[in-house]
């Protein structure tokens, strides 16, 4: 070793400590040169570079060859490595019969080549096993991280429930990464939400993930209580924190579950959203560890007629004013005539305390979403949601409709959020971000136009039609068909999403949005 060290000297950056130089004598060295503060080969590039370089530097140019002890890990080609799949190599640089090597560690893989995208372009699954809820969303350093409820057998249970993981750079290409937090003693891990601790209230290292989410025992009477693991890879791996569970329940009735996390800087205190049956909890700590109730919401009538799951809390802001957000889901709601959706509610935030616009259940979509979650920490509020393809939808799960051998679970493609005003309210708008309509091909974004004098899209197998004095429009031929109701202007936009399995529909900038399942008989 003392022989090759003196050939080559390594020069690495590894995570927070810059640079650190072997000693250099006559002979070569071999540098890393990262692009990112980790050790991992998937950084804000798609590549991770090796240099091999003389020493002194007026040295003669020379050859080297590179290779690598595992080409299903990661490729060298003159010093440029490629992350290929999950594990860990070598690589190795020789000259004149010596050797010098560098280890690498591939967590995830860049998602650059469509060719490792997992399925469809438009509708991200898992590569195997039950895929369900979107969790713990958080955008940081160019990369979009988003996990998921799963369960690596595709008959999945309650108890089986794990965090998936999956990053992109555009919201339209995934890789798939290693499962991120499995099971422990205090049960299975249900969904919940994700954030930076930029400020380190927590303890466990300036910007730290933080991942909440609800432990689940049916064991247990109070069977979920909230939980904590925390990364300091960036999201790639965790570490239970102290003390879970973090909270429980003190009286249990009919749930205590999917907690988000929102800052919240009139107060300088962090806010967690968590359901209590037919209601939203407010909670605010400065410590990330330590909560206090701060509110209930319940005063929206259809809080009243079904069980809330999901819920977030953020705002919102067109330039010229800010809204606060309550976005939930559930299984039983009356204006979707029993259907499951994700809804809304616009209104302030004051002192911890939501207090609604009015009344009104908003949809952001009228089809088959559910578990409706956005992206924290982005400069865009950005959302996705599991396709809920279920046979039945009055709460009772039975078979899904659309399942292979190997997996089962989709999510719908990212929604970014807008707040407007349409047919006299303020509501949200939810439209595919430019990014996925850049990267999206011509055959799945199909474009159209609906008038009193073109009352017709027809998008195979199913069909479109405007009523221009009801000002609504009827879907034909998918298995949820829906009247849509939209304001009184002339014109209307439309821009359908198709892909294998659904036509996503947004009509006037996703003023009005129907995620339509499509027959596979």
């Amino acid at each position: 070793m003392k022989k090759l060290l003196s050939f080559f000297a390594l020069l690495l950056f590894v995570c927070n400590c810059g640079c650190e130089k072997q000693p250099e004598e006559n002979g070569y060295k071999l540098e890393r040169i990262h692009t990112d503060k980790t050790e991992l080969v998937m950084l804000k590039g798609d590549t991770d570079v090796i240099k091999a370089s003389p020493v002194p530097s007026t040295a003669n140019t020379v050859q080297f060859s590179w290779a690598t002890s595992d080409a299903k890990v990661a490729t060298v080609d003159d010093g440029k490595i490629e992350a290929v799949g999950f594990g860990e190599a070598t690589i190795t640089v020789s000259l004149a019969g010596k050797t010098a090597s560098v280890p690498v560690k591939v967590t995830a893989v860049p998602p650059a080549d469509p060719a490792f995208y997992n399925g469809a372009s438009l509708l991200f699954h898992p590569a195997s096993g039950f895929m369900n809820d979107p969790n713990g969303l958080f955008y940081k350093d160019g990369i979009w991280h988003m996990y998921f409820q799963y369960d690596p057998n595709i008959n999945a249970t309650n108890e089986g429930k794990c965090w998936g993981h999956a990053v992109s750079r555009d919201l339209y290409h995934w890789r798939e990464c290693k499962v991120a937090i499995r099971p422990d003693e205090n049960g299975a891990i249900w969904s919940g939400g994700c954030v930076i601790d930029e400020r380190n209230v927590a303890g466990f290292g300036k910007d730290a993930v933080l991942a909440f989410y609800t432990s689940y025992d049916g064991n247990k009477v109070k069977n979920q209580q909230t939980s904590l693991y925390y990364s300091t890879d960036g999201g790639y791996t965790f570490t239970p924190a102290p003390g879970n569970p973090i909270m429980e329940p003190d009286d249990y009735d009919i749930g205590f579950r999917d907690p988000q996390i929102v800052w919240y800087e009139p107060m300088g205190v962090y806010v967690m959203t968590l359901t209590r049956g037919k209601a939203v909890d407010f909670y605010k700590s400065t410590n990330l560890l330590d909560w206090t109730l701060l509110s209930r919401f319940s005063g929206a009538p259809d809080m009243a007629r079904g069980t809330f799951e999901c819920p977030s809390l953020f705002p919102i802001s067109d330039g010229s004013q800010t809204k606060w957000v309550v976005m939930a889901c559930s299984l039983i709601i009356d204006s979707m005539k029993g259907r499951s959706g994700v809804l809304y509610y616009l209104g302030d935030f004051v002192n911890g305390e939501f207090i609604p616009d009015d009344t009104e259940t908003h949809m952001a979509d009228f089809g088959a979403t559910y578990a409706g979650s956005t992206w924290n920490h982005a400069d865009r509020r950005i959302m996705t949601s599991w396709l809920f393809e279920y046979t039945h939808w009055q709460g009772h799960y039975q078979e899904p409709m659309y399942r292979t051998k190997d997996w089962c679970g989709r999510l719908t493609t990212p929604r970014e959020i807008k707040l407007a005003t349409y047919n006299g309210r303020q509501i949200l708008k939810f439209y595919p971000p430019q990014e996925v309509l850049s990267a999206a091909s011509a055959d799945e974004c199909i474009r159209g136009e609906l008038s009193a004098s073109q009352n017709t899209l027809k998008c195979d197998p199913f069909t479109l039609t405007f009523d221009a004095a009801a000002a609504t429009v009827t879907t034909k031929g998918l298995m949820n068909d829906a009247v849509l109701k939209l304001d009184g202007s002339g014109k209307h936009d439309v821009l359908i999403l198709r892909g294998d399995y659904c036509a996503q529909i947004f009509i006037d900038g996703g003023a009005v949005c129907h995620t339509g399942l499509l027959s596979q008989q």
